[in-house]
């Protein structure tokens, strides 16, 4: 009997599957596919994203990669610019606070490593910045996705009448 059942969905499902494709994100074989047109897969502790089989950008975190694809899907090509810089800029200040951080713990001299923590400090301080700015776009992206799929999802029928009766 759950057999049938299975059959009967995927026979309804199958006549909208390429309008579906357009909103849906599946596993892939080495990351996942999104919206029928992006790629998103790990590669060296990074997400890649890939459009048209054409690099994108290397994304920090899964989520910051999957919003940078819901911005290109609805065009906002801005927000999409913001979150592949913003990201960019908050793993090129990771990565120059973990040398500083090595770089003060190798150090002897207290007024070298006193300076080195200062400079420490401004970079967290950096890295905060940016990404408070970075989840603001994401949670953009997120409104834009919502949205989207509201309307898609719009129910078809009779629209209500704007008239008043007086």
């Amino acid at each position: 009997m759950t057999n049938k059942i299975v059959q009967k969905l995927a026979r309804m499902v199958e006549q909208d599957l390429p309008s579906l494709a357009k909103n849906i994100i599946v596993p892939a074989n080495d990351g996942y596919e999104a919206f029928g047109v992006y790629h998103i897969c790990k590669n060296r502790g990074r997400f890649r994203v890939e459009k048209y089989a054409a690099i994108v950008g290397d994304f920090s975190h899964m989520r910051t990669a999957l919003s940078w694809c819901v911005a290109d899907k609805y065009h906002q090509h801005r927000l999409a610019d913001d979150i592949l810089r913003l990201d960019q800029v908050h793993q090129t200040l990771g990565d120059d606070l973990q040398v500083r951080t090595r770089l003060a713990q190798s150090l002897k001299p207290a007024n070298r490593a006193e300076a080195i923590k200062i400079k420490i400090d401004r970079k967290r301080m950096a890295i905060e910045d940016v990404k408070f700015r970075l989840d603001k776009c994401i949670n953009l992206a997120k409104y834009w996705q919502l949205r989207g799929f509201n309307n898609e999802t719009a129910r078809a029928g009779r629209t209500t009448s704007h008239r008043t009766y007086r």
